[in-house]
């Protein structure tokens, strides 16, 4: 068996906390599907209570359902959860999208222009974006805006709902990758421009893209786990 992922130092259970979440949110783990306890305890070299901790603290957080007398599984969205998410996004990240953009627009556009190189690097070699590529540009395209914005208890209350955001995200495909970073670049595009309400528009109409899409997969999903 490979050591290469055993958990060397630090706190185990947070240790162990970070990596299964990663793998949660990186669609590694899927909806619905069993945390192994055992099968965990071996990948990490470690013994049962911290993985058994870990889980608990994402049961708390939402990330994951305990069942009695089932174990553990990766919690599966509702359609009213999707959709709450997205009335949420809009309404924050469309607010955040605005203080950034008049706090520093140099800064946001920078930022994320970097966010967006190894999306570039990919284009430029003509190669397919691997997901894990893909959601890290994503993701962070979207959480910069929140940091550039400078409020303290903007960037709290995303911290807050992110992990929801994360856990509901799904990679579409790569038509539908590709409809979503020509978005991101056309609302880039017109914060250069000084278009903000433009890209508030396009922005807000991204997330409700994303909204249905989300929907589509999760009853697919759910599909998949009756059968």
């Amino acid at each position: 068996m490979s050591t290469s992922e055993k958990i060397q130092i630090g706190s185990l259970t947070t240790e162990c906390y970070t990596r299964i979440k990663d793998d949660i949110l990186n669609k590694r783990i899927r909806w619905g599907q069993k945390l192994n306890v055992p099968e965990l305890t071996a990948r990490f070299g470690i013994s049962r209570s911290p993985v058994v901790k870990a889980i608990e603290r994402l049961s708390h957080e939402g990330l994951v359902q305990i069942i009695p007398n089932r174990g553990s599984f990766v919690s599966a969205p509702t359609k009213r959860d999707i959709v709450e998410i997205a009335q949420v996004r809009i309404a924050f990240e469309t607010m955040a999208c605005e203080l950034a953009f008049r706090r520093d627009k140099s800064a946001l556009l920078a930022n994320q222009e970097q966010n967006e190189a190894p999306i570039t690097d990919c284009e430029r070699q003509q190669l397919r974006i691997p997901e894990d590529v893909w959601f890290t540009y994503d993701r962070d395209f979207h959480r910069i805006f929140a940091e550039v914005a400078g409020n303290n208890r903007l960037l709290d209350i995303y911290e807050q709902v992110r992990n929801q955001i994360e856990l509901f995200r799904v990679f579409y495909g790569e038509d539908d990758a590709l409809r979503a970073l020509k978005l991101h670049r056309e609302i880039l595009a017109l914060l250069r421009q000084d278009q903000l309400s433009d890209a508030l528009k396009v922005l807000r109409l991204h997330i409700e893209e994303v909204c249905e899409q989300t929907i589509d997969e999760f009853q697919r999903a759910m599909t998949e786990m009756d059968q």
